[in-house]
């Protein structure tokens, strides 16, 4: 599916898809919603969020 395809059926700007798709901005909560639903869960809202960890992180979070 084409970012313009995707945007038409979401009923969202191609800009704001392109940023999406960029890395740029995150979705609002209720497009996370519309995007797992035209997606078939394939994106869900946490595939948004990029969490890096360190290794001495994993080790405190083991720790407990």
């Amino acid at each position: 599916m084409t970012q313009m395809s995707f945007a038409k059926q979401g009923k969202f700007s191609p800009h704001t898809v392109a940023k999406w798709v960029q890395g740029q901005r995150i979705p609002r909560h209720q497009d996370m919603l519309v995007i797992s639903r035209l997606t078939d869960g394939k994106v869900m809202p946490n595939d948004f969020y990029k969490q890096q960890w360190k290794k001495d992180d994993v080790d405190l979070l083991l720790e407990k």
